[in-house]
């Protein structure tokens, strides 16, 4: 059972780590809208591959903008307090759901869709969950496997003698070391 009172791990509000999430999700934002094509944007214009690409990245432009707000915020927040699991994972709902909310505005008020409001901002959060939480947890991934791997290369470099003294730091009542 997850404990959602710790406090998350370092690696996921180190300053590197933040602008590697946020470029990653902006490139998997791209190519997943030019593929999938989730908000139907080839039917809204009569335009060519390349006009896809310019007018989606313009999209993703903007909705990488909230990550980035969001981003900061949470990075000189974290300097004053120490962020809760349940803290980051309600931070993170609520950066799906301003940029859920923003695209379904979008869509509606400048795109003038004429689907009931609900009902594009549902799709709208489900599209964009798919668009922000799976390179989120790629990368999560990767930054736990990282810290992982550095904290093993550290353990390796720890010296033969100061390896032996710590395994063997446990005395009895009579003062007698144990293993």
């Amino acid at each position: 059972m997850v404990d959602l009172n710790q406090s998350i791990p370092h690696y996921l509000l180190v300053k590197r780590n933040i602008v590697k999430l946020i470029v990653f999700t902006a490139i998997f934002a791209l190519i997943f809208i030019n593929i999938y094509a989730p908000f139907g944007i080839e039917f809204w214009f009569n335009i060519g591959k390349w006009g896809l690409l310019a007018y989606s990245s313009l999209v993703i432009l903007t909705g990488v903008l909230v990550v980035v707000i969001s981003r900061i915020i949470m990075y000189h927040r974290r300097k004053k307090h120490i962020l809760k699991l349940w803290e980051f994972l309600t931070w993170i709902a609520l950066e799906v759901l301003c940029m859920a909310l923003f695209y379904a505005l979008f869509e509606k008020l400048i795109l003038k869709d004429e689907r009931i409001f609900s009902d594009i901002l549902e799709v709208s959060i489900q599209n964009t969950a798919l668009v922000l939480l799976l390179p989120y947890s790629v990368l999560w991934l990767y930054f736990s496997w990282h810290d992982k791997k550095h904290r093993l290369e550290q353990l390796e470099n720890i010296p033969e003698s100061t390896k032996a003294l710590d395994l063997i730091t446990f005395k009895d009542e009579r003062n007698t070391l144990r293993l």
